[in-house]
């Protein structure tokens, strides 16, 4: 039986993750039920999940900052201590709101942006993410302002890369990206 971790094995499998640059394996494991009371997967379960799927060869891993009210990337970052956490892909995402009541602890505003990624690295116990996603369209917030945030200096060292989830523009239908003026689909993530 063959290694299947091999530097040529993994080059020959793993894809480019738009221009990233990224190398990432043909499966994310996505991590929105690490820590879903009720409904998704305790602790041990996803401990189990997310050492199966390292050992299979995979290392893109995508959460969320309101995944689980938080607790998805709490997990995630017990589980990476002891990982080779630059063989990683590490992706979260931020939108949703973690402080109801607070009208900038949620949206896409720069304020939000910066404060939400601030504390997913804190629970993912990193000090970057390889991929940071705009998860919703607040249908407010002037992609201008996200877009200069993406590209300020102060968001460069905390996040690799950014990118856009398939969403709805202001006018409720998958329009045109401002950005890169791709159109956004249910097939296309938007890593411009």
């Amino acid at each position: 039986m063959t290694d299947t971790m091999t530097t040529t094995d993994t080059f020959a499998r793993y894809h480019l993750l738009g221009r990233t640059g990224l190398r990432v394996s043909p499966l994310a494991l996505g991590a929105m039920t690490f820590g879903q009371e009720g409904w998704g997967a305790d602790e041990e379960t996803s401990r189990a999940i997310f050492r199966r799927y390292l050992e299979a060869g995979g290392n893109f891993v995508d959460t969320a900052n309101n995944y689980g009210n938080g607790r998805s990337e709490e997990l995630l970052g017990t589980f990476l201590r002891g990982q080779a956490r630059d063989r990683l892909v590490l992706a979260t995402k931020f939108t949703g709101a973690l402080a109801p009541g607070d009208p900038n602890a949620a949206g896409n505003g720069r304020k939000n942006m910066l404060a939400s990624l601030d504390a997913s690295l804190r629970r993912l116990q990193t000090d970057y993410v390889d991929l940071y996603w705009l998860h919703a369209w607040d249908t407010v917030t002037p992609v201008e302002e996200v877009m200069s945030t993406f590209a300020s200096r102060s968001f460069a060292p905390m996040s690799m890369a950014s990118a856009f989830t398939s969403f709805m523009n202001a006018d409720g239908d998958r329009g045109p990206c401002r950005s890169c003026s791709r159109t956004a689909g249910p097939t296309r993530s938007g890593a411009c």
